[in-house]
């Protein structure tokens, strides 16, 4: 296990064997391009509770996320760092910390925050997680950091800019969109709105994943839908006039070691995660 300061009291901790991964978590945490001298970017991942033991261990409680997203912003050059659900009062300083906010995937989001009553076919819903994480897209929004949304993430960006959600899409149509396929594997076509930020990194058409049984009703103030499935779903959506907001619908970082089009995804992020502000802000508080 080996730390990497992140300044101010924080560090990364590598715990994989992976040496591509060791290698980019001990790299320089500056680099230079044609455009200066500017930080790796420190990229934010909300995290989840995790309540079932775990052999040999003694918390009932955990906190944790998806390893997926972990390997997703170390091989696009950028320094992960796990946001656990915790007092709503300390999201700024959180949030004042990273320089990229990722939304991962998970429960349901409680339909209390949208107007809504939960209807029978709703799934568990996590409402300690949806206040925390309503408050980190808000700050992230506030400080402009970038924010890529995903899956559940995206259902949240869309509630946070007081969207609405559609409970159960099974009731209006009977297009699958929970796969039994592996993870990695495409289920079935998005295609992307010509102009908007999504059809420049995918082009027209992307096949991707599918895990999930609620979407996007009403957007949210701001929101662009930037793609759809077959059946009218939306499939992603960006924030106008801000390049460095987008969602999608999918699981982009199961697929991105075996889709050119997924991993462009996080590099685009982690790339707007990099700014000449970023630079200029985290070289002033070394």
């Amino acid at each position: 296990m080996k730390p990497v300061s992140l300044g101010a009291g924080f560090f990364a901790f590598t715990f994989s064997s992976d040496s591509s991964i060791i290698k980019t978590l001990n790299s320089e945490l500056f680099c230079k391009d044609k455009e200066g001298i500017r930080m790796t970017p420190v990229i934010g991942i909300s995290g989840n509770l995790l309540t079932d033991a775990v052999p040999g261990t003694i918390s009932t409680t955990k906190a944790y996320v998806g390893n997926a997203y972990i390997e997703a912003v170390t091989e696009n050059h950028g320094i992960p760092f796990v946001i656990p659900i915790t007092e709503v009062g300390l999201v700024p300083y959180f949030v004042d910390k990273i320089d990229g906010l990722i939304l991962s995937g998970g429960q349901d989001v409680s339909p209390l925050f949208y107007g809504q009553s939960e209807v029978e076919e709703s799934t568990a819903s996590l409402l300690e997680r949806d206040q925390f994480e309503l408050a980190l897209v808000k700050e992230a929004l506030k400080q402009n950091k970038a924010i890529f949304a995903i899956c559940r993430g995206m259902q949240l960006l869309n509630v946070a800019l007081g969207g609405s959600l559609v409970q159960n899409i099974a009731e209006l149509n009977t297009f699958t969109h929970m796969q039994n396929m592996p993870v990695h594997e495409a289920t079935h076509p998005i295609y992307t709105i010509e102009g908007t930020q999504t059809a420049k990194l995918l082009s027209k058409r992307a096949d991707v994943n599918s895990f999930h049984h609620q979407s996007i009703d009403r957007l949210g103030t701001g929101l662009v839908a930037s793609a759809y499935a077959e059946d009218g779903t939306i499939e992603a959506v960006e924030l106008a006039d801000r390049p460095n907001v987008i969602g999608v619908q999918w699981h982009p970082e199961m697929m991105q070691f075996t889709d050119q089009k997924m991993k462009q995804l996080f590099h685009f992020f982690i790339k707007n995660a990099t700014s000449e502000f970023v630079m200029k802000k985290r070289v002033s508080n070394l």
